[in-house]
């Protein structure tokens, strides 16, 4: 299990889990957790560094392609997104 950092229930009422990241961890661990909170059907805002959110967003290839990252890979991001 992996708790959030912070929890916030905006006006709306609807729980807002917050993960703050400072170092990456290994692609499974953020596979698993990003999974989960997916499947909780919970929103998150994930707060990390540059290294963290490249990770899970991806980076730009030198060719001007995209290399899709963790939150492509789990259904989080639609592929590509920049």
């Amino acid at each position: 299990m992996n708790w959030p950092d912070l929890a916030r229930v905006p006006p709306d009422g609807h729980l807002v889990a917050v993960k703050v990241e400072l170092t990456p961890k290994p692609a499974t661990a953020l596979r698993r957790i990003l999974r989960a909170y997916r499947q909780a059907g919970r929103r998150v805002v994930y707060l990390g560094t540059r290294l963290v959110v490249r990770q899970l967003h991806g980076k730009a290839q030198p060719s001007g392609g995209w290399i899709d990252g963790i939150a492509q890979a789990v259904g989080l991001l639609p592929p590509g997104v920049r």
